[in-house]
């Protein structure tokens, strides 16, 4: 390979990261305001669970989200952070 066709290659790879920045720039409020809606949600479960007073509880809780967070990913799944909330209550 010539050097020519490597430099080349390696400004192609610099344009394409240059455009996913531009788009990422452009969704920032958008992603800013989904991470306040999972704030909120984060708060008004706090609410609802404020008269267990268990921390046992909100650490099987914790443990259930960060279980069915999909590393990498903007996923959750629900199965896992169920399963790890089963360990809590079939004890």
């Amino acid at each position: 390979m010539k050097k020519s066709d490597l430099r080349q290659m390696i400004q192609e790879e610099l344009s394409i990261a240059d455009k996913d920045m531009e788009k990422a720039v452009g969704m920032r409020k958008n992603i800013e305001k989904i991470l306040e809606d999972i704030e909120d949600i984060f708060l008004m479960a706090a609410g609802r669970l404020s008269n267990a007073n268990s921390p046992g509880l909100q650490a099987a809780i914790s443990a259930g989200i960060k279980a069915g967070l999909v590393s990498g990913k903007v996923k959750f799944k629900k199965a896992r952070a169920k399963q790890e909330l089963d360990k809590y209550f079939d004890r």
